[in-house]
């Protein structure tokens, strides 16, 4: 019984080690889409409010 335990608990560790290795790059691929995601619609935003800005002086 000592033994099994022993044996579930290194797979646990190992196991969790692993998930935590795959959510970091899952969570840290995730904030580049993200940022990347942001830029183009700052960027999108910027082309219409300057194209509203031209409409409205004119």
């Amino acid at each position: 019984q000592q033994l099994i335990t022993k044996i579930n608990t290194k797979i646990t560790n190992k196991l969790i080690a692993h998930l935590f290795k795959i959510n970091f790059s899952f969570t840290a691929e995730l904030s580049k889409i993200n940022i990347q995601l942001n830029d183009k619609l700052t960027a999108e935003i910027k082309k219409i409010n300057s194209h509203n800005s031209g409409y409205t002086s004119e």
